[in-house]
């Protein structure tokens, strides 16, 4: 029986784990890309020459734990971009199994806990841009952060207040941009108060648990960068203050539009056809889709919350609190003004958070509609799950064929540079492919050029395309090597050639 059991608990687990593999797997072939290749550079670094930690730089960044994470994993890993992207990807995977056992132990349910992490972690909307555009540090600074934070409501939930707040500071202090979910732990309080109709004493009790809280994040958001982020704005200030409330709901309910009903799904089932066909004439193509669909939206969740509220009594508090939390979140995402909401249908690094509480309300809802001893039912409960599987799966592969040319690229660079290293002379210069751009050449000089002293620029440098003359001025002939990636050809080629003939 326990042997059952245990098998029982380990295969959800099992196929979450084989799932998540087969939607990102391709990550382990990627590389960095931009600003990804940030926490390479001395800037960020958080250790000083003597070996001793800058706390101030520390505390006050937004990015504590990735800037902490990689002064540890790059004398492990060194050069080796693929054990890089691995190991991202397994901490992908450890959050994703994260927030099943959250769900899971919460609940109860088993079925709720798969169905919403599934929901969530194959989700090409919320997670491409974090995760495979080699923009790494979009994942690192604001996805690992969440395995303490879903520990941290779990605890709060089972009111053992003390290490959920603990688990709740290391998860802001690792990153600020989980402080919108802290919404999560004010609407669970709210709705405890509200559904169990607690008591004068219990309210001042939800108050006194909920401060340390507050006083953490405005601790940790206090002068922070991310506060640059909305140009040092109040966020009651912002909702006090802003111009018109009908356009404030006009841009929730498109953002809960397009996390509700996926454009990509949408388009290749026909329906944005349909919809510009009847509204070309009133909307642009971008807002003919959401004004079609957001009356639908706004009836289907209506509908839905009257469906939960009435036949899961025990899953109330927690389903309207993860989707007011959702809400909350996708209204930071006008505060902070960080994309263009009315054209932002398609993957978006801001759709991770709000994700996360419509998966749940959405499985809850499927739950208790579909999975019940009707085999019929039953059958369109497993319909669905592999209709979002199938579209999100495919979205990701076919997203991943498209960028993955500029990675290859890359990784042929870091090979053909560290191939060439050894038989460099001391004080050449070395011009990368514009694909490296300059973020990428503090990598290459970490590893291929600090013992020659060999300089390193990229092709797509500004000071190199405005001054080619006068740095090729400075350097021997023989010892310059500018180098380029050919498509046609799939590989780097030397075109030194070309542009010395441009030394006056």
């Amino acid at each position: 029986m326990r042997k059952k059991r245990q098998l029982q608990n380990f295969l959800p687990i099992f196929i979450i784990v084989i799932l998540t593999l087969i939607a990102w797997y391709r990550i382990s072939f990627q590389s960095f890309s931009g600003e990804g290749w940030s926490y390479f550079e001395k800037r960020l670094a958080v250790f000083d020459e003597g070996g001793r930690l800058m706390t101030k730089d520390v505390f006050f960044a937004a990015d504590s734990f990735a800037r902490l994470l990689f002064p540890f994993i790059i004398p492990i890993f060194q050069d080796n971009i693929s054990a890089y992207m691995t190991f991202f990807l397994f901490l992908f995977i450890l959050l994703i199994v994260s927030f099943y056992v959250l769900v899971w132990k919460i609940t109860n349910n088993k079925i709720i806990g798969f169905l919403a992490t599934v929901f969530w972690g194959v989700n090409y909307l919320g997670f491409f841009t974090n995760l495979a555009v080699g923009q790494v540090q979009f994942f690192i600074s604001r996805i690992p952060n969440l395995i303490p934070l879903f520990a941290a409501f779990y605890f709060y939930v089972k009111r053992n207040y003390f290490l959920s707040f603990g688990l709740y500071f290391l998860s802001i202090f690792m990153s600020r941009f989980g402080v919108p979910l802290l919404s999560l732990f004010i609407f669970y309080t709210v709705m405890d108060i509200l559904l169990e109709q607690k008591k004068l004493r219990k309210i001042v009790e939800g108050v006194l648990f909920l401060t340390p809280f507050f006083l953490a994040s405005v601790l940790l958001l206090n002068g922070n960068q991310i506060m640059a982020i909305a140009d040092n704005r109040n966020f009651l200030d912002f909702l006090i203050h802003y111009p018109n409330f009908l356009e404030l709901l006009k841009k929730i309910f498109f953002q809960l539009t397009v996390v509700t009903f996926p454009f990509f799904i949408l388009q290749q089932l026909g329906v944005v056809k349909f919809l510009i066909t009847i509204w070309s004439d009133v909307f642009s193509n971008s807002q003919t889709i959401v004004f079609g669909l957001t009356p639908l939206v706004v009836i289907v969740y209506l509908a839905a919350t009257i469906y939960v509220f009435r036949k899961g009594e025990k899953l109330r508090k927690l389903v309207f609190s993860f989707l007011f939390s959702s809400i909350f979140c996708l209204l930071v995402n006008i505060y902070h003004e960080r994309m263009d909401i009315f054209t932002s249908w398609d993957t978006d690094r801001y759709f991770y958070l709000p994700l996360i509480g419509v998966s749940f309300f959405w499985a809850t809802f499927l739950f208790l509609l579909l999975y019940q001893k009707s085999i019929f039912k039953r059958l369109i409960f497993l319909g669905l799950v592999v209709f979002w599987l199938f579209f999100n799966i495919k979205m990701n592969f076919m997203a991943f064929a498209e960028v993955q040319p500029r990675f290859t690229a890359s990784l042929a660079t870091i090979a053909y540079v560290k191939s060439l290293s050894t038989d460099l002379p001391d004080n050449s210069l070395v011009v990368l492919p514009r694909e490296m751009i300059f973020h990428g050449q503090e990598f290459i000089e970490r590893f291929y050029g600090r013992d020659k002293k060999i300089k390193f620029m990229t092709t797509g440098d500004p000071a190199w395309e405005n001054n080619q003359i006068v740095i090729l001025s400075k350097f021997d002939p023989e010892k310059v090597s500018i180098l380029k990636y050919d498509y046609n050809k799939n590989k780097v080629v030397d075109i030194t050639d070309e542009y010395l003939n441009l030394k006056p």
